[in-house]
């Protein structure tokens, strides 16, 4: 039962309501809205954090299936370019084991072959988004430092950058070579493509870059291997498997094609 003290309190409270009407409407409602604003603050604050660190946890899933598919894209790429290469490069190994002595007396549809080899353009879409998302600067890649992560990760675009480059260069070689043959009056000198072939076959610079061309084919051949260890490693330090890779890959390519 309610005490003495607290009677006279409570008597108190009511005639001071009583005489000021407004004002205790006013505190009412101000406490009233202070209590909801805080309760607002932080049930807004709360939700933010939570959808702050599930948006975080997603971009960084969508960021790990960019770059992984980003790269196996670009294996992709160079095992169908090394593929193209190897075809090439044992035409041009063979023409040049021929040897001089024995150049004018090859075949004629060998020849043909071999300035088909010699002026095919190979050309491939090597594309640099892997590297750009990794150096990005996103605390995912960050606290796998630890595990070696960014070493692997460093390795992988070091040997992609120079194999890109050893191609992109074989390439360019390969098109000033295709624009003498394209515009030479091989006619005039040499009657026909066959003796024009087998005189290009004689010739140093020619020569030289059939050897080149065999460098670049074994170094390809080697480095694609090694690229696509370098991705099975950074797959297992990162909890990824081919699999998982396809589950998100199917699940992107749905969403870009669903309507609501």
């Amino acid at each position: 039962m309610p005490n003495e003290t607290d009677t006279h309190n409570y008597a108190k409270k009511k005639r001071w309501k009583e005489r000021n009407p407004n004002t205790a409407q006013w505190l009412k409602t101000t406490l009233s809205g202070l209590i909801g604003t805080t309760l607002g603050i932080i049930l807004t604050f709360g939700t933010r954090t939570c959808q702050s660190s599930v948006s975080s946890d997603q971009t960084d899933k969508e960021i790990t299936v960019m770059l992984l598919r980003s790269m196996s894209n670009n294996i992709n790429e160079f095992e169908i370019n090394d593929s193209i290469l190897q075809k090439e490069d044992s035409i041009m190994q063979e023409a040049y084991a021929i040897g001089f002595d024995g150049i004018d007396d090859a075949d004629s549809t060998f020849v043909m072959d071999f300035l088909d080899a010699l002026t095919n353009f190979n050309f491939r879409y090597f594309n640099a988004t892997a590297e750009q998302i990794f150096f990005s600067g996103s605390d995912f890649w960050k606290g796998l430092q630890d595990r070696g992560f960014s070493d692997a990760m460093g390795g992988y675009f070091t040997m992609e950058r120079t194999l890109r480059n050893a191609v992109t260069e074989l390439n360019e070689e390969k098109i000033d070579i295709a624009l003498d043959i394209a515009t030479y009056d091989y006619k005039s000198e040499y009657g026909n493509k066959v003796a024009y072939g087998k005189a290009l076959l004689k010739r140093h610079d020619i020569r030289k870059f059939m050897l080149k061309h065999n460098l670049v084919t074994n170094m390809s051949t080697v480095q694609t291997n090694m690229l696509k260890q370098y991705k099975d490693n950074i797959m297992r330090m990162i909890g990824y498997t081919e699999k998982d890779l396809e589950i998100e890959s199917k699940v992107e390519d749905f969403h870009v094609g669903d309507t609501i």
